[in-house]
């Protein structure tokens, strides 16, 4: 949930969770429709893994409120605002039905398994108070694991029934070519 204080409101929002991003994300398309206004203008470096030397861009900062819907729990997140954020969940086929020990645990995204957009990328700045301290699910043969967090449970690792069944073998040789 995105809460705006101000207006005693709130909105559902999708997010990720990125241990790999230094920053968090969000939307200029969600900003633009909740009319929610930014707090200053910076010089930002960001880099990826397609330019790890990093591109300086100037963007807007904005300090948002997220709440659970599952817990009760509100935190306060500054985003940098982008066009887009730097991730789109993943398109898996993923059926719950597949992986019955998750069949007790509340998922944080209701949509799992569907290719929409992402509003905030939620980076490791803020990861620490969004993680609980339960054990985190693991499958018995394969599927994902689930990590609990104050959204609810995600997944992490394989959604998608493996192509290669578990008993079968692969063979791996290494090679050297020489031009």
């Amino acid at each position: 949930n995105f809460d705006d204080e101000d207006n005693d409101w709130m909105r559902v929002a999708r997010a990720l969770l990125d241990s790999a991003a230094q920053r968090s994300f969000i939307s200029e398309h969600l900003m633009r429709k909740l009319g929610h206004q930014h707090e200053r203008v910076g010089w930002f470096c960001l880099s990826t893994l397609h330019d790890p030397g990093g591109v300086v861009m100037r963007l807007k900062v904005v300090t948002i409120h997220l709440s659970s819907l599952v817990r009760n729990f509100t935190m306060e997140l500054e985003c940098l605002v982008v066009d887009q954020p730097p991730a789109r969940h993943p398109e898996v086929k993923f059926a719950r039905r597949d992986f019955p020990y998750l069949d007790r645990l509340t998922l944080a995204d209701t949509k799992a398994g569907e290719d929409s957009p992402i509003d905030i990328l939620i980076g490791a700045n803020a990861l620490r108070h969004v993680l609980r301290s339960e054990p985190i699910v693991h499958p018995i043969v394969r599927g994902p694991s689930a990590i609990p967090t104050e959204f609810g449970w995600v997944l992490m690792g394989h959604t998608a029934l493996e192509v290669i069944d578990q008993f079968e073998i692969v063979s791996a040789n290494g090679i050297n070519v020489k031009e």
